[in-house]
């Protein structure tokens, strides 16, 4: 490959990253969104919830597994492009993990500060 080139690799990289990282940032909100409604038990509800939970935990696996055996295959390869590819997609949970704890402590600060103020 064109050397002059290869520095899009990186950033193709985050893009598929970004991808894989949506795919299991939403099978983590489903799993979270599974709880029942205290006021309204009902025993069907229960059994469905458990069988998603053991559905989305088995999507989970296979996206984890698959891009764990293609990231462990292409980075075992003696190019330099997999590499850089391939450390794109791994930078990304490292951004998204940042960025939601500069939000979280973004949000504290300013919880306090309005704590602190007194009424109008």
């Amino acid at each position: 490959m064109n050397d002059s080139l290869q520095i899009l690799l990186p950033m193709a990289g985050f893009i598929g990253g970004i991808f894989l990282w949506v795919r299991v940032a939403h099978l983590a909100v489903a799993l979270s969104g599974l709880t029942p409604n205290p006021s309204n038990p009902v025993k069907e509800f229960a059994a469905l919830a458990k069988a998603y939970r053991r559905l989305v935990l088995l999507m989970a696996a296979v996206w984890l597994t698959v891009t764990g055996a293609a990231f462990a295959y292409m980075l075992s390869t003696e190019k330099t492009g997999w590499a850089l590819l391939m450390g794109g997609a791994l930078a990304v949970p490292l951004y998204t993990v940042t960025n939601f704890l500069v939000i979280v402590h973004r949000h504290k600060r300013r919880a306090a500060a309005a704590k602190s103020q007194p009424p109008n």
